[in-house]
């Protein structure tokens, strides 16, 4: 019985005289996940590993990622160098609402070009900051998580062209207490972009603005006061609390 032996991305040739010892290379090319993406940038991530014997190390080696709109990419797209064994690249200036192809490549003159797997990832739209932002947790006087899960009535926002509306449940009452999930009250809320496409800054009702970043599918706002002019005396100083929401 004839066994076949498929070896991929396997070369094995005779790079020197000497027969007895042939150059082995064999060089493992992975893409991994793409991360941080938001509406024009993404964060590329892959390995490269090779296996070398009885190969001539001198020659130039150029490894790093291709990515293209259209699917497998190659070295004729775009090119981004990165060398190292575990790569990552930070890209920006992309289209936003678009899909990319990116794959992990090793390029040798004497041997040709090797590609990893193929990952594709998608934009966010430049309006990814509109629609339901539902409330999850809370810290206060920047330590005390709270959370309201068991509550029928939600907390939540809606964002749309810069404004939207907060509408809040189970607050506590002048006197601390928090109340049976009842709906307190709706609030106007503003906002715009801050120092980067995953930043902003909102203000709620015309107060004082806090920070709010956008990761993924939550979107985190960060109010920082004075603890020695709030109902916080364990705390001194500046602190800040996280009001963290997921995407309905």
């Amino acid at each position: 019985m004839k066994k076949l032996l498929l070896l991929s991305t396997l070369l094995i040739f005779a790079c020197k005289e000497d027969e007895d010892n042939p150059c082995i290379y064999a060089p493992t090319l992975t893409t991994e996940a793409v991360t941080d993406i938001t509406e024009t940038s993404a964060t590329l991530n892959g390995a490269i590993d090779v296996y070398s014997q009885n190969c001539d190390t001198v020659e130039n080696v150029l490894q790093g990622f291709v990515y293209s709109i259209s699917t497998e990419p190659t070295i004729d797209d775009t090119v981004v160098s990165v060398n190292g064994s575990s790569i990552n690249s930070n890209l920006t200036d992309l289209e936003p609402s678009t899909t990319y192809y990116v794959r992990t490549f090793l390029e040798r003159p004497s041997l040709g070009v090797f590609y990893g797997n193929e990952v594709s990832f998608t934009l966010n739209d430049s309006n990814f900051i509109e629609g339901r932002w539902n409330f999850i947790s809370s810290t206060d006087c920047g330590e005390n998580d709270e959370s309201i899960d068991s509550c029928d009535l939600e907390s939540y926002m809606t964002l749309t062209n810069g404004i939207g509306q907060a509408t809040i449940s189970d607050s506590e009452d002048e006197n601390g207490n928090i109340g049976p999930c009842e709906v307190v009250g709706s609030f106007d809320v503003s906002y715009s972009v801050g120092s980067s496409n995953q930043n902003y800054i909102f203000s709620i009702q015309g107060g004082e603005p806090m920070a709010a970043v956008v990761d993924g599918n939550t979107l985190t706002l960060t109010q920082t006061y004075d603890a020695s002019t709030s109902d916080c005396p364990q705390q001194a100083g500046v602190i800040s609390d996280n009001i963290v929401f997921v995407r309905d």
